[in-house]
């Protein structure tokens, strides 16, 4: 059992303790551990665009519970079983609904909303 952290989390990570944030990144922080101790995380599966990643890829979401300002952790499950787990952006929480939002509602579907939208969370994602 292990979670990773790619070095664009730990910079996100130190910027939210660096801007006052320190229990959004506390949230963040126990997410992780969580990961990492094998222990259940509540996860909903994402299809979010992450910059540089492989079509295809699957990813896992997971809202920290005990801090409503705290990003959405983005993370995925290595290799092919087990418990471990590469987290690999934060997603700001606001953006994260509004998309998943245009999804249920099929707005993705289009693929010129699906283009506009895929652009904004990636924005989201690469500019936290």
């Amino acid at each position: 059992m292990s979670a990773r952290v790619t070095e664009a989390v730990i910079e996100e990570l130190n910027q939210l303790r660096d801007s006052g944030r320190g229990q959004a990144a506390a949230a963040v922080a126990r997410v992780v551990q969580a990961l990492d101790q094998g222990a259940e995380v509540d996860a909903t599966p994402v299809n979010i665009p992450v910059p540089d990643a492989p079509p295809g890829r699957r990813y896992l979401a997971a809202i920290p519970r005990d801090d409503p300002s705290a990003p959405v952790v983005i993370y995925r499950k290595l290799g092919s079983g087990g418990h471990d787990y590469r987290v690999v952006t934060l997603f700001d929480r606001d953006k994260y609904y509004m998309y998943q939002q245009a999804e249920r509602q099929g707005l993705l579907d289009d693929p010129a909303v699906d283009q506009v939208i895929r652009a904004v969370a990636a924005d989201a994602i690469s500019h936290r």
